[in-house]
Protein backbone atom coordinates (compact mmCIF):
# COMPACT_ATOMS: atom_id res chain seq x y z
CA UNK A 1 0.00 0.00 0.00
CA UNK A 2 2.45 2.36 0.79
CA UNK A 3 3.95 2.24 -2.70
CA UNK A 4 0.75 4.01 -3.60
CA UNK A 5 1.03 7.05 -1.77
CA UNK A 6 1.92 10.03 -3.81
CA UNK A 7 3.80 13.18 -2.52
CA UNK A 8 0.60 14.80 -0.91
CA UNK A 9 0.26 11.76 1.18
CA UNK A 10 -2.69 10.25 -0.88
CA UNK A 11 -3.16 6.90 -1.82
CA UNK A 12 -3.23 6.29 -5.63
CA UNK A 13 -3.98 2.64 -6.60
CA UNK A 14 -7.31 2.44 -8.71
CA UNK A 15 -7.50 -1.42 -7.65
CA UNK A 16 -7.51 -0.67 -3.82
CA UNK A 17 -10.42 0.58 -1.89
CA UNK A 18 -8.65 3.00 -0.40
CA UNK A 19 -7.50 4.67 -3.31
CA UNK A 20 -8.35 8.92 -3.14
CA UNK A 21 -7.87 8.31 1.23
CA UNK A 22 -4.88 9.84 2.81
CA UNK A 23 -1.98 7.55 4.15
CA UNK A 24 -2.53 8.69 7.79
CA UNK A 25 -6.83 7.65 7.35
CA UNK A 26 -5.23 4.68 6.21
CA UNK A 27 -2.66 4.61 9.09
CA UNK A 28 -5.63 5.55 11.94
CA UNK A 29 -8.30 3.10 10.61
CA UNK A 30 -5.73 0.53 11.30
CA UNK A 31 -4.24 2.14 14.14
CA UNK A 32 -0.21 1.80 12.81
CA UNK A 33 2.18 3.22 14.43
CA UNK A 34 5.20 5.32 12.15
CA UNK A 35 7.47 2.47 14.37
CA UNK A 36 5.07 0.16 12.51
CA UNK A 37 5.41 1.58 9.28
CA UNK A 38 9.04 1.48 9.34
CA UNK A 39 9.46 -1.76 10.79
CA UNK A 40 7.58 -3.33 7.96
CA UNK A 41 10.28 -1.13 5.51
CA UNK A 42 13.39 -2.79 6.94
CA UNK A 43 11.86 -5.75 6.23
CA UNK A 44 11.33 -4.43 2.15
CA UNK A 45 14.52 -5.60 0.15
CA UNK A 46 17.13 -3.33 -0.36
CA UNK A 47 15.50 -0.43 1.12
CA UNK A 48 16.97 2.23 3.98
CA UNK A 49 14.50 3.90 5.87
CA UNK A 50 15.49 7.13 7.34
CA UNK A 51 14.03 8.10 10.97
CA UNK A 52 11.81 10.25 11.65
CA UNK A 53 11.35 14.12 11.33
CA UNK A 54 9.50 16.85 13.43
CA UNK A 55 7.48 16.90 9.62
CA UNK A 56 7.02 13.35 8.92
CA UNK A 57 8.68 10.26 8.36
CA UNK A 58 10.72 10.12 5.55
CA UNK A 59 11.23 6.05 3.90
CA UNK A 60 13.26 5.33 1.11
CA UNK A 61 12.86 2.11 -0.86
CA UNK A 62 13.67 0.34 -3.94
CA UNK A 63 10.70 -0.73 -5.88
CA UNK A 64 10.11 -4.31 -7.75
CA UNK A 65 10.55 -2.69 -11.05
CA UNK A 66 14.26 -1.51 -9.40
CA UNK A 67 12.82 2.13 -9.06
CA UNK A 68 14.13 4.38 -6.10
CA UNK A 69 10.99 5.64 -3.96
CA UNK A 70 11.50 8.23 -1.67
CA UNK A 71 7.72 9.40 0.43
CA UNK A 72 7.85 11.97 3.06
CA UNK A 73 3.80 11.00 5.06
CA UNK A 74 3.11 13.77 7.14
CA UNK A 75 2.17 12.73 10.52
CA UNK A 76 -0.62 13.88 12.14
CA UNK A 77 0.27 15.31 15.82
CA UNK A 78 -2.43 13.81 18.30
CA UNK A 79 -3.35 16.06 21.26
CA UNK A 80 -3.61 14.66 24.31
CA UNK A 81 -7.09 14.38 26.34
CA UNK A 82 -8.10 17.35 28.30
CA UNK A 83 -8.85 14.72 31.38
CA UNK A 84 -5.20 14.03 31.09
CA UNK A 85 -3.75 16.86 32.71
CA UNK A 86 0.02 17.68 32.40
CA UNK A 87 1.42 14.86 30.20
CA UNK A 88 4.42 15.03 32.08
CA UNK A 89 2.44 14.52 35.70
CA UNK A 90 1.00 10.73 33.34
CA UNK A 91 4.48 9.75 32.39
CA UNK A 92 5.89 10.01 36.01
CA UNK A 93 3.29 7.97 37.00
CA UNK A 94 3.68 5.57 34.30
CA UNK A 95 7.32 5.77 35.49
CA UNK A 96 6.20 4.99 38.57
CA UNK A 97 3.69 2.36 38.27
CA UNK A 98 3.94 0.71 34.81
CA UNK A 99 7.96 0.26 34.77
CA UNK A 100 10.17 -2.81 34.01
CA UNK A 101 10.53 -3.03 37.43
CA UNK A 102 6.89 -3.45 37.94
CA UNK A 103 5.73 -4.86 35.16
CA UNK A 104 8.64 -7.16 34.25
CA UNK A 105 11.46 -7.13 31.93
CA UNK A 106 10.39 -5.48 28.55
CA UNK A 107 7.19 -5.03 29.72
CA UNK A 108 7.50 -1.35 30.89
CA UNK A 109 5.22 0.90 29.21
CA UNK A 110 7.96 2.93 27.34
CA UNK A 111 9.47 -0.09 25.16
CA UNK A 112 13.20 0.73 23.98
CA UNK A 113 14.21 3.02 27.09
CA UNK A 114 16.26 1.51 29.62
CA UNK A 115 14.05 0.31 32.73
CA UNK A 116 11.31 0.89 30.30
CA UNK A 117 10.78 4.14 31.89
CA UNK A 118 11.26 7.97 30.38
CA UNK A 119 12.92 9.15 33.25
CA UNK A 120 12.07 12.50 33.14
CA UNK A 121 13.55 12.58 29.74
CA UNK A 122 17.14 11.28 31.40
CA UNK A 123 16.82 7.86 29.11
CA UNK A 124 16.46 10.07 25.87
CA UNK A 125 13.37 12.32 24.06
CA UNK A 126 9.63 11.91 24.54
CA UNK A 127 9.18 13.38 27.90
CA UNK A 128 6.13 15.42 28.05
CA UNK A 129 5.18 14.34 24.38
CA UNK A 130 1.85 12.60 23.63
CA UNK A 131 3.97 10.54 21.10
CA UNK A 132 2.99 6.58 19.92
CA UNK A 133 4.34 5.23 23.62
CA UNK A 134 2.48 7.80 25.51
CA UNK A 135 -0.97 7.44 23.02
CA UNK A 136 -0.94 3.46 23.92
CA UNK A 137 -0.33 4.03 27.77
CA UNK A 138 -3.14 6.24 27.64
CA UNK A 139 -4.98 3.72 25.77
CA UNK A 140 -4.03 1.15 28.13
CA UNK A 141 -3.52 2.84 31.62
CA UNK A 142 -5.59 6.05 31.28
CA UNK A 143 -8.93 5.07 33.42
CA UNK A 144 -6.08 3.49 35.93
CA UNK A 145 -4.45 6.52 35.87
CA UNK A 146 -7.55 9.07 36.29
CA UNK A 147 -8.86 6.70 39.17
CA UNK A 148 -5.59 6.48 41.41
CA UNK A 149 -6.49 8.30 43.76
CA UNK A 150 -9.97 6.85 44.38
CA UNK A 151 -8.68 4.17 46.50
CA UNK A 152 -6.63 6.65 48.49
CA UNK A 153 -9.27 9.06 48.91
CA UNK A 154 -12.21 6.83 49.79
CA UNK A 155 -9.78 5.45 52.90
CA UNK A 156 -9.15 9.00 53.64
CA UNK A 157 -13.01 9.56 53.77
CA UNK A 158 -13.61 6.36 56.03
CA UNK A 159 -10.51 7.79 58.46
CA UNK A 160 -12.46 10.68 58.57
CA UNK A 161 -15.76 9.78 59.24
CA UNK A 162 -14.19 7.69 61.57
CA UNK A 163 -13.02 10.39 63.07
CA UNK A 164 -16.42 12.35 63.48
CA UNK A 165 -18.09 8.89 64.66
CA UNK A 166 -15.14 8.80 67.15
CA UNK A 167 -15.38 12.84 68.48
CA UNK A 168 -19.09 12.33 68.18
CA UNK A 169 -19.29 9.59 70.62
CA UNK A 170 -16.55 11.12 72.85
CA UNK A 171 -18.81 14.14 72.96
CA UNK A 172 -22.10 12.38 73.86
CA UNK A 173 -20.20 10.74 76.93
CA UNK A 174 -18.97 13.52 78.06
CA UNK A 175 -22.00 15.01 78.04
CA UNK A 176 -23.58 12.40 79.41
CA UNK A 177 -20.99 12.62 82.50
CA UNK A 178 -21.28 16.27 83.10
CA UNK A 179 -23.27 16.84 86.16
CA UNK A 180 -24.04 13.56 87.43
CA UNK A 181 -22.62 12.30 90.33
CA UNK A 182 -22.89 8.41 91.06
CA UNK A 183 -23.67 7.85 95.02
Amino acid sequence: MYSSVDKDGIIRNPKSQYNGKTWISFLEEYKISNDDVNKALANVKNKNVAPPSSSGTTASGTTASGNTVNKKVATKKVAPPKEMGKITDFQDWLDGNKSDAKLGAGKGWATGYTGGVINQGKNGGGYGSYGPRTQKAWATYGKEYLTKDVGALAKKGQETADQEINQQFNQNTETQNTGYQFT
